[in-house]
């Protein structure tokens, strides 16, 4: 949006006589009246220059009609991070987890637990498969899972 500079600052000398008026009214001494005059006049240039070299994200024109101005696309399009999941680094899946009392409890558990939920639930492996990678029985596999949901279960 365009500033009239010329316009903004009659406005702030007009807003200015009226305060010296009230200043004087109110007893205040022509120094203090500078002062404060000097102070606003300060706060008006900074506003000024703000105004300057702000852009508006939506501005009251045709583009508001379609919903964005080209400016935010650009913001967007800069500042918007997809981030995929990295299904090749480990317990990726971790990262995904928005309820924040089921992450809780899945952290409090050991990693090699964790590996076993990864290896059932993303990696599709069969207990009989995870067995024998582990060299341990199937019935030791299908216990560790029960003991995984339990644990689970009891920190919620």
């Amino acid at each position: 949006m365009a500033i009239n500079f010329a316009l903004e600052r009659k406005r702030f000398r007009e807003e200015q006589e009226k305060l010296r008026r009230k200043y004087e009214a109110l007893g205040m001494t022509k120094e203090q009246i500078r002062e404060m005059y000097e102070f606003d006049l300060h706060q008006f240039n900074r506003d000024i220059a703000y105004n300057r070299h702000t852009q508006q994200l939506m501005p009251e024109t045709e583009l508001e009609a379609e919903g964005k101005n080209p400016l935010l696309h650009k913001f967007e399009d800069e500042l918007t991070v997809n981030q995929e999941p990295d299904e090749t680094r480990p317990l990726w899946w971790l990262d995904e987890i928005e309820d924040e009392v089921l992450l809780e409890s899945l952290l409090q558990l050991s990693e090699e637990d964790l590996l076993l939920i990864d290896k059932i639930a993303f990696r599709e492996q069969t207990q009989t498969e995870i067995s024998i990678e582990l060299k341990v029985t199937q019935p030791s596999v299908s216990q560790r899972i029960k003991t995984i949901r339990k644990k689970i279960k009891k920190s919620e």
